[in-house]
């Protein structure tokens, strides 16, 4: 996103209310960002407009998703009798702790053997039921 959008103001990073994401962010270099319609050159303009209001850095200043669902660039697909909203906050617990980067790629790695070992059953049964059907 900062790619995007170049590094946020101070004021910004003070909006997301996180003293590590300010530590980290406020030794980025200055960035400018890139033009929004560099990137997206054949967009209409109420897309280009849905756009530059979803990625703003700042939450404060960023759309709803109420307030996008409200956009004229979706308003079509927009249905309130069909959107329930939550009336709870939903809270990710975030796991804060600091791993190195050896830490991150076996963590991934386990990841990625761990699904393949899932994705292999899956296709084993599948294929099993398949050709049993045929030996019946």
């Amino acid at each position: 996103m900062l790619e995007v959008t170049g590094r946020p103001s101070t004021e910004d990073i003070d909006a997301l209310q996180s003293p590590q994401a300010s530590a980290i962010l406020e030794t980025l270099p200055p960035t400018k960002g890139k033009k929004l319609i560099d990137l997206f050159p054949m967009v209409s303009e109420d897309a280009m407009d849905l756009i530059k209001k979803l990625l703003q850095f700042n939450p404060t200043k960023r759309l709803s998703p109420l307030e996008a669902l409200k956009h004229p660039y979706v308003s079509q697909f927009h249905s309130e009798e069909d959107e329930p909203i939550c009336k709870k906050v939903i809270e990710i617990p975030l796991d804060d702790h600091k791993y190195t980067i050896k830490d991150y790629r076996e963590r991934l790695y386990n990841d990625i053997r761990k699904r393949k070992k899932e994705l292999r059953k899956h296709y084993y049964y599948a294929h099993h039921m398949r050709y049993s059907k045929y030996k019946s």
